[in-house]
């Protein structure tokens, strides 16, 4: 295998982060729940690579993450 390394330095990037939770109880001891979540990550930065210790080529990056989760759940407490 070759002497290949990378080093990256990322800028801070921003974040969304936003969560809803409810709850509704129709009976004595039933409920329903509904959940949202949200997120949405950005960043950017640069990647310099090196092979056996000598720079060989540099990589600009940009990262974009957005994720969604919903669930609905019926549940008892007692």
């Amino acid at each position: 295998m070759r002497s290949k390394v990378y080093k990256t330095d990322y800028d801070p990037g921003s974040a969304i982060l936003f969560s809803l939770e409810g709850r509704y109880k129709f009976a004595k001891i039933w409920f329903l729940a509904l959940q949202f979540d949200y997120t949405k990550i950005e960043a950017d930065g640069e990647s310099v690579g090196y092979t056996n210790g000598v720079w060989s080529e540099t990589i600009d990056q940009e990262t974009k993450n957005e994720q969604i989760f919903y669930s609905l759940n019926i549940g008892c407490s007692f």
